[in-house]
């Protein structure tokens, strides 16, 4: 948790680990009783209400033109869009300080909500609290605000202090571009009922996972993340755990090009929540493959939790029950397969567990999973990267060309060299 990692550095708190002793070398398979901890959200008769106390709300505002907002903690609770089109806004009173008109436009149904940045520090970007517009189905008003927001202006810390803290959570703006590092965003609901079902405390702050960026007009965002093409996942996905027959699906993988052996399998439970139908979309999960021999999953969140049990994370067996990665048995280490054609993921039975938070230990896969991409498949063999003048062409999932795709269709959407899936609005 972001909240730990700082109070680690301030020696205020000692982190919370999830690790689990050595001393369990078995996990015995156990169906598990769960509800789904998935949140649904309708737009509020009124949004724009920025909460923080530099609100500028008696700004003038100067159109710098079009940009995009790709991804947020919004789009991955809330199963929204990763890229939108939005109109780019600076103050003529607080130069730096940006207002993009249109985010969330898919989940919201209109295309007036704002979205204050204040860029004024390019090396401390700081997005104040303010109300998403969007109503959650049990917590009522959802809030967003950046963790830069949240420790100097909530907690009173030093700009300087969360700099050297938690240097990875902080935005920043570069070329015409005001990056989101993953996590570095997060929701609040202050007026969560005492009964909610997903134990909301509405006086927190609940970090995302999910990495983006604002491009102001005339920017190039370059992910770090390479698409490297659609993936076959196929055996027991945590399927049986969950009561699910299980089934062979699709999900994008991507490679980090920024640090080497790291993969990410985008919505890598899909088939899962589709087996349970669950009306949402699953999270990601990021695999560690610097060694291809050991392939480390540390915990992530799954979205899936239990009355008694609490939240359910995922992890790999060598990460989560090893004292030491190294001297997890071979029968339970995740294997990274590369050859001519396809990149591919080995994971024996039991080598995926999962980890409730009230201390329960589950295994995640009771028969061998693969997770299978071809090599440089088509369109989506591209690298990601969003330029705001190049045209936007649609593909069906077959990576044929379409004019004009339908409302609500799944579709393959390229600008430039970024390619990426999205829900026509």
């Amino acid at each position: 948790m972001i909240m730990n990692k700082l109070y680690t550095f301030l020696a205020l708190a000692a982190t919370a680990s999830l690790t689990c002793a050595a001393s369990v070398p078995e996990i015995t398979a156990k169906p598990i009783d769960f509800q789904a901890k998935l949140r649904v959200a309708t737009p509020a008769p009124q949004v724009n209400k920025v909460l923080a106390t530099a609100d500028h709300s008696n700004d003038t505002w100067n159109l710098l033109g079009d940009g995009t907002y790709i991804a947020s903690v919004l789009a991955e609770v809330y199963g929204g869009v990763t890229e939108t089109p939005v109109k780019v806004y600076e103050s003529n009173e607080s130069p730096g300080v940006y207002k993009a008109v249109g985010v969330w436009a898919d989940m919201l149904g209109v295309q007036t909500q704002e979205l204050i940045v204040d860029a004024s520090d390019p090396s401390f970007v700081i997005v104040p609290k303010q109300d998403t517009g969007l109503i959650d189905n049990v917590d009522k008003e959802t809030y967003i605000a950046s963790w830069t927001y949240v420790f100097t202006e909530e907690m009173g810390y030093p700009a300087s202090v969360v700099q050297q803290g938690i240097p990875e959570y902080i935005p920043t703006l570069a070329d015409k571009v005001i990056t989101f590092p993953a996590g570095s965003l997060a929701l609040q609901w202050p007026n969560a009922p005492e009964d909610s079902k997903y134990e909301t405390d509405p006086t927190e702050w609940y970090e995302g996972s999910t990495a983006g960026a604002l491009v102001l007009p005339g920017g190039t965002y370059v992910s770090e993340w390479q698409l490297l093409g659609e993936a076959t996942v196929s055996g027991d996905m945590l399927f049986t755990l969950f009561g699910a027959t299980p089934a062979e699906y699709q999900a994008n993988i991507y490679k980090n090009n920024k640090t080497e052996g790291l993969y990410k399998v985008e919505q890598a439970i899909q088939g899962l929540y589709n087996a349970l139908q669950f009306n949402s979309a699953a999270p990601d999960i990021t695999f560690d493959a610097s060694d291809p021999e050991n392939v480390s999953l540390p915990l992530c969140k799954t979205g899936i939790g239990s009355a008694s049990a609490g939240s359910y994370y995922l992890g790999s067996y060598s990460e989560v029950v090893a004292d030491d990665p190294a001297s997890c048995p071979d029968d339970y280490k995740i294997r990274l397969v590369e050859d001519e054609t396809h990149l591919t993921f080995e994971c024996p039975a039991t080598s995926l567990v999962i980890y409730a938070t009230a201390g329960q230990l589950y295994p995640g896969n009771s028969q061998p999973v693969t997770i299978s991409v071809k090599k440089q498949s088509g369109v989506t063999a591209l690298a990601p990267a969003v330029s705001n003048d190049a045209a936007v062409e649609y593909f069906n999932l077959q990576g044929q060309a379409i004019k004009n795709p339908a409302s609500g269709s799944l579709v393959i959407r390229r600008q430039g060299t970024n390619v990426t899936k999205v829900i026509v609005p």
